[in-house]
């Protein structure tokens, strides 16, 4: 399956290792794009930190925000085992400052864009009680 990457972060000296960890997946199709940020080369760079701007940019349905997290080495191993049968999903990944386990969360480009409104929280957690939601465990 093809994913896009979010990555969001002010710490340019992570962006090297977090690009590491997404090509260590063994992906068939994935894109990269770094908000704000202009130094990597093969990303696109996209001038916004609004995640519904982001969304439509995205190539791939299969969205992953990245902010100062790395993904584990078997993170993609993990979501070929659970299938694509979901809207929100949540994996537990890698803080880069800590090396701590964190959650994060995956997101179908299409329901970003038609449920997800940046400046309306409330909206935004109704809506996450009405689609397919799974956990994905890619820390074996």
């Amino acid at each position: 399956m093809s994913w896009s990457f979010i990555i969001c972060t002010d710490e340019l000296r992570f962006i090297p290792i977090i690009i590491d960890s997404i090509k260590k997946q063994n992906i068939p199709k994935y894109e990269i794009l770094i908000t704000e940020n202009d130094f990597v080369k093969d990303v696109k760079i996209i001038y916004t930190n609004n995640k519904n701007e982001i969304a439509k940019h995205a190539q791939y349905d299969n969205l992953c925000f990245l902010t100062d997290m790395i993904l584990s080495d078997n993170w993609y191993e993990g979501f070929e085992e659970l299938g694509y049968d979901w809207d929100i999903s949540s994996t537990k990944i890698i803080n880069v400052y800590r090396s701590e386990i964190n959650l994060n969360y995956c997101f179908k480009r299409i329901f970003f864009l038609e449920n997800i409104k940046d400046d309306d929280r409330d909206d935004k957690n109704k809506n996450y009680k009405k689609n397919k939601k799974s956990f994905v465990n890619c820390l074996k």
